[in-house]
């Protein structure tokens, strides 16, 4: 789910707003103990006042693809091993290219020096990227995790992102939300 601001950031990178795998939502449906709020996205002159809904699958392909058309070097089936520094900066990854066949377990050819003026570490939140670079969790802070399931419904496409703030099992309030 795609907020105004991040459609916004999508739109300045040229991607097509309009490309069918999108779809459009007016804003948020939240549903609470006993009340149900719909929230219209703001109309402000910064962003749009639409948000956008793709799986996440088609969404990174999307993006991968748009940024190799930009210029950016793809490289598939290879792994960031360790981040390369200088001076207390990340300039870089050592990277392995897997065979074909192979998994991100420590097989594969040769570690190669990639050096580049931005590293974006897209691991995660428990990053072994970030990890090796010096990166450390503040445990005075929660930590969420998240997990995502696709279901096929036969319920009609809504024009709103909604989520469930009270998610039940049985007799059991569940920590977290769902939408």
């Amino acid at each position: 789910g795609l907020t105004p601001r991040a459609v916004a950031a999508l739109a300045s990178m040229g991607v097509d707003l309009d490309d069918p795998g999108f779809a459009r939502v007016n804003g948020l449906r939240t549903y609470g103990p006993g009340v149900t709020l719909e929230l219209p996205w703001p109309e402000l002159r910064s962003f749009p006042d639409f948000g956008l809904v793709r799986t996440r699958h088609d969404f990174d392909d999307l993006l991968l693809r748009h940024a190799q058309k930009a210029g950016a070097n793809v490289w598939e089936r290879a792994e960031a091993v360790a981040p390369l520094q200088d001076r207390g900066w990340v300039v870089g990854a050592g990277v392995r290219r897997l065979p074909a066949g192979g998994s991100g377990n420590g097989n594969g050819g040769e570690v190669e020096e990639v050096r580049a003026r931005f590293v974006l570490a897209a691991d995660g939140a428990s990053s072994r990227f970030a990890g090796l670079a010096g990166v450390r969790r503040d445990r005075a802070r929660p930590l969420g995790i998240a997990a995502r399931r696709y279901v096929r419904t036969d319920r009609p496409l809504q024009p709103w992102f909604e989520a469930w703030l009270d998610v039940w099992d049985g007799d059991v309030l569940l920590p977290g939300y769902g939408w």
